[in-house]
């Protein structure tokens, strides 16, 4: 039994995602998940015992691995790796959920809730989130990037100080601890940081950012460093050409920008574009952070107009590049943090692309950059897979709980709140018709449990085979014959396999 928990722990974590094995699973389950939507093109759960697991124990084993024949370096890692561990501090995260819904024709909107243990400190959690009124609506209209960040460094500096404090270099890093000026600074960091990326061409093109600075200890250092170079409070750089920074040192902040009429109050606004009107609707009004992002057709236009004499930029630009605005709101609850994220294009619809080799593309540029012309509709594709995924994680979910049984078919699944009715709908459940034990199979991972197949309303191609496994995997085939002649032969099914997925087959016609 506990072999057999061992290896779906070591299994999901690898996958970022972990079978639930404490009795708290359901408690943290229901926390998070309150906050996301059941329904929709993408929901997910995620606890993180996988990636404790990996970080805790099998990346610094790893490391370990390196320099096990260097006692020295050996010596120098443990106490580095040991203050590493506990500045993340993984296991101050209890669970994430998600979930992605088309809330209308070309608008999206995506949830997702991290629930933490806000007695456990960790330079992730900020200790004292303050929600206040976004002035997202004051942005100017030509807005390409905004960025509004609540950072907590103080909270952050002392965590890093109580782990040197326990290193054998405490000496050699009393210096840099003790120093007066470095704690002013750090100890008083605590507030917005923003950045502003506004204009189509590199002609028109502004930059502004911002820190705070409450109590002028980083003003202070600055003119301490500029002496002469600093008049009436203000500071020039020279960058490139004509192109300067100038930081303007002013009561509480510190404001750097690229040119002066980023400073005037827009005449403009991003609330005066219909598609921001459309996305505004579904954000919070109160947060902690926000990220604007806005590629229009303009900035395209004037990428291909810079790349013209090379072919294969065009190309690329073609294919990836098309129109896009996305705004995100995060918001700090009493047990975690919460965002919304609306934009004209699938979040969840590009990251299922990625998972099943559709594109290729790193996930955070599918974060920021729609694929194809086609990649809605190979992303409904790819929503099968992401069902089966779920199902697969409910299918362990329930086994946790019910002594090792797998269940007999979905609808124990749905009647016990493991899955959502909507996301089983397209999937047909070929498991065991007998009480059985996950222990009682000998491969797991080849165990067919369940498949996704073609229907009338076009979930995806005829010839598309999507096969979930007793171990949680799932595996994409193109198929030019019946599925269980197929799985027949891919996979060796013994006869009594076949009679069963067959069986189940003909239940679901």
């Amino acid at each position: 039994m506990q072999k057999v928990k061992v290896f779906f722990t070591l299994l999901f974590g690898l996958m970022l995602s972990s079978i639930c094995l404490a009795n708290t699973a359901q408690e943290n389950f229901k926390a998070a998940t309150k906050y996301v939507d059941p329904n929709g093109e993408s929901y997910s759960y995620t606890n993180l015992v996988g990636i404790e697991k990996l970080v805790n124990e099998t990346l610094p084993a790893t490391i370990r691995i390196f320099i096990q024949d260097d006692p020295q370096a050996l010596a120098v890692a443990n106490p580095v790796i040991k203050a590493g561990l506990n500045l993340l501090n993984v296991s101050a995260f209890k669970a994430v959920a998600s979930s992605s819904v088309e809330v209308e024709k070309g608008l999206y909107v995506t949830k997702n809730f991290t629930l933490f243990d806000r007695k456990a400190k960790s330079i992730f959690i900020d200790p004292n989130p303050v929600n206040a009124p976004l002035n997202l609506a004051d942005l100017p209209a030509d807005t390409r990037i905004a960025i509004k960040l609540n950072l907590n460094l103080a909270n952050v500096w002392n965590l890093f100080k109580k782990e040197i404090d326990a290193t054998p270099w405490k000496k050699e890093f009393s210096e840099i601890i003790q120093d007066h000026e470095l704690n002013l600074v750090l100890n008083n960091f605590h507030g917005d940081i923003e950045l502003l990326v506004t204009g189509t061409t590199l002609q028109d093109l502004a930059v502004k950012a911002v820190v705070p600075d409450k109590g002028g200890h980083i003003a202070a250092l600055i003119k301490k460093h500029a002496g002469n170079d600093i008049k009436d409070n203000t500071l020039e750089i020279p960058i490139e050409g004509d192109f300067k920074i100038t930081v303007m040192l002013s009561p509480g902040k510190i404001i750097a920008y690229s040119s002066p009429k980023i400073l005037d109050l827009p005449e403009k606004t991003i609330a005066s574009k219909p598609i921001y009107q459309k996305i505004a609707k579904n954000l919070p009004k109160f947060g902690t952070d926000y990220i604007v992002l806005d590629i229009p057709q303009e900035t395209i236009d004037f990428l291909k107009l810079v790349f013209k004499d090379t072919p294969e930029v065009i190309q690329l630009i073609d294919l990836f590049l098309k129109p896009v605005s996305v705004v995100c709101v995060a918001r700090a609850e009493k047990d975690g943090y919460f965002s919304v994220t609306a934009s004209n294009f699938s979040f969840a619809q590009a990251g299922q692309v990625l998972q099943s080799g559709v594109c290729v593309i790193p996930i955070a540029a599918g974060m920021l950059l729609p694929a194809l012309n086609s990649a809605r509709d190979r992303g409904r594709v790819a929503n099968c897979l992401n069902d089966l995924k779920q199902l697969g994680l409910a299918i362990n979910l329930y086994s946790c709980d019910n002594n090792d049984f797998i269940p007999q078919d979905m609808k124990a699944l749905v009647k016990g709140a493991y899955i959502q009715p909507k996301v089983v709908e397209n999937l047909v459940y070929v498991g065991p018709y007998e009480r059985t034990k996950i222990t009682q199979i000998n491969t797991p991972s080849q165990y067919v449990i369940a498949i996704c197949r073609s229907n009338k309303d076009g979930h995806h191609e005829a010839t598309t085979l999507n096969v979930l496994f007793l171990d949680g995997h799932v595996v994409t085939h193109k198929i030019s014959q019946p599925p269980v002649d197929f799985l027949r032969e891919t996979y060796k099914l013994s006869d009594k396999d076949v009679e069963r997925i067959t069986k189940r087959l003909a239940e679901k016609q």
